[in-house]
């Protein structure tokens, strides 16, 4: 039983998928290598958003990311809080989880003035580990 807990935080420290309520899913990374250490600023960037299997155009998104070391809630503060930003390539910040262990992840999305795009939210559970 030890082992198969290992394997799973394992998976989960390697990919990031995001799910939301209903037909949205997504995907948030870290670079260089997907596995973010407590102390050191990472690289944080969707790979993509879609609704009912169609992917959103991210660069008509004001995008943020929440994350939580425990329970998410409206009342609670968030340890990491990053705005997304539109590189020309990709949206993407800069994330610094302050200790190592379990996160609760929240990607919020909206339309930017003028653009048409659905609102959404999507969660994830990322396993930050511990920094030198």
């Amino acid at each position: 039983m030890k082992h198969l807990f290992g394997l799973l935080l394992l998976g989960l420290a390697l990919a990031h998928p995001l799910s939301g309520q209903g037909p949205v899913t997504g995907e948030v990374k870290f670079e260089p290598d997907d596995r973010p250490v407590s102390g050191k600023p990472i690289v944080t960037y969707l790979t993509y958003v879609a609704i009912n299997g169609i992917n959103l155009k991210l660069s008509d998104c004001f995008c943020r990311m929440l994350a939580y070391r425990g329970q998410a809630s409206a009342q609670a503060t968030p340890d990491v809080q990053l705005t997304f930003v539109n590189t020309g390539k990709r949206l993407e910040g800069k994330a610094t989880f302050p200790k190592p262990g379990a996160y609760i992840v929240v990607v919020m999305g909206r339309a930017l003035p003028g653009k048409n795009l659905p609102p959404f939210i999507l969660t994830a559970l990322v396993v930050v580990g511990a920094g030198n």
